[in-house]
């Protein structure tokens, strides 16, 4: 199962949809709200490949072991966060997301693109029988008190359909909070976005939630689910649970230089599920020679035929932070407290990224499939505390002690440093 990360769930009297459900705290709002203008086909081909590019680009840095993330979240949040940016941290931002669109057009194209996921699988069914969901959500978090300019909150509400919520990020109510929110948009899948003591330090957290649940346009009978072996990458070959369907009418496939190519319909046909397995034995000579328009190129030669496939059920979660990834590829002065500039932000450059989370969830059944992402950036001030000067000199007593029992470890005295 691919999971992000879970939240408490807030109960309320009198709400039917749980994504109404707001945390205790004091609305930022803007007179502005959201853009319905599209933005041109060019445009949503352009953000569409960038997106595609940052994915192979985070698969690439990811090699070893079952590794799962949301593309789509990720570019969200790091967008929203380049609203603000400015000088050579937006720079940095934009090189990150391989974003080729001038920055107007890409926030444009961004919200056309949510909006399009939004609007699928109308009528449709969700692998839980109940309707189709694809929801994106985004949102801000920042501790009371905190200036924000109005350009940049007015491009948040009509780019993004974000809103800024002011919490008490002196105690620890923030982070459950903002886990409540995220779990409540991902259904539960993600619980604890943000672990104990995660904003420490903390004053801002731009958050983007990404949740899907659909059934198969064409389901995999139950009872065809068999063991099967499956060929590992050290050539071993291990049964695994195998879901089959003998007639696939709406699949596409393609055996491509021995690359298999299968496309998957989920109800509604919005929305599709692309699988490529290479050789056995060139599983990275194709990844790492994989690039947006090669995989373009893969699934557009997939065609329609009557299928018999069988497809492995699976189950996994991810949790890993981003930073690393996002400063490899550009966006590293985001992240350093004396170069960061989100100027744009509060109209001073005081605010930088510390951090960066990113979870996800995945279960792929005879049913369908159900997967929830959530993506965060958290800001702290980049300016020091004043401190009070402590001067040790004169001779003194020291003690080494466990912090959480009070058991001293070592004790002395120093009279002479000599």
């Amino acid at each position: 199962m691919i999971r992000f990360a879970p939240l408490v769930v807030l109960v309320t009297v009198g709400c039917t949809d749980p994504r109404d459900i707001t945390p205790p705290g004091e609305d930022v709002s803007s007179k502005a709200e959201r853009i319905t203008q599209a933005a041109p086909d060019v445009d949503l081909e352009a953000a569409s490949a960038a997106n595609t590019a940052l994915a192979l680009s985070l698969l690439a840095r990811h090699p070893h072991g079952n590794f799962l993330f949301s593309p789509s979240s990720i570019t969200t949040a790091t967008s929203m966060v380049e609203v603000g940016a400015r000088g050579n941290t937006r720079v940095g931002i934009i090189k990150a997301l391989q974003q080729t669109l001038p920055e107007a057009q890409h926030h444009r194209a961004m919200n056309t693109l949510e909006a399009a996921i939004e609007s699928r699988g109308v009528n449709a069914k969700g692998k839980d029988g109940r309707p189709f969901r694809l929801v994106a959500t985004n949102q801000l978090f920042a501790k009371k008190g905190q200036h924000f300019e109005q350009p940049y909150l007015d491009t948040l509400a009509q780019e993004y359909g974000a809103g800024v919520r002011l919490l008490d990020f002196s105690t620890d109510a923030a982070r459950v909070s903002i886990n409540q929110w995220v779990s409540q948009r991902t259904e539960g899948k993600i619980g604890q976005l943000f672990a104990p003591n995660a904003l420490a330090g903390v004053s801002l957290a731009v958050v983007n939630t990404l949740y899907f649940n659909a059934a198969w346009d064409e389901v995999f009978d139950k009872a065809s689910t068999q063991p099967y072996p499956f060929t590992l990458l050290d050539g071993s070959k291990p049964e695994v649970t195998m879901m089959r369907n003998s007639k696939l009418k709406g699949a596409k496939a393609a055996l491509v230089d021995g690359t298999q190519v299968l496309e998957l319909l989920y109800d509604g046909q919005d929305v599709s599920l692309v699988v490529l397995a290479p050789p056995v034995g060139k599983f990275a000579d194709v990844v790492g020679g994989l690039d947006a328009a090669k995989l373009h190129d893969l699934v557009k030669r997939a065609e329609p035929h009557l299928y018999d496939v069988r497809l492995p059920k699976f189950e996994f979660a991810n949790s890993f932070e981003l930073v690393d990834d996002l400063k490899a590829l550009g966006m590293a002065d985001a992240f350093d407290a004396s170069r960061a500039d989100f100027s744009g932000m509060t109209g001073k450059p005081e605010l930088y990224v510390p951090a960066a989370v990113h979870q996800a969830i995945i279960i792929l059944d005879e049913n369908g499939t159900e997967a929830a992402a959530a993506t965060s950036f958290g800001f702290a001030p980049t300016a020091l505390p004043q401190s009070t000067e402590v001067i040790i000199d004169r001779p003194f007593l020291f003690f080494i002690r466990d912090v959480k029992t009070g058991l001293v470890l070592f004790a002395g005295r120093v009279v002479d440093p000599r």
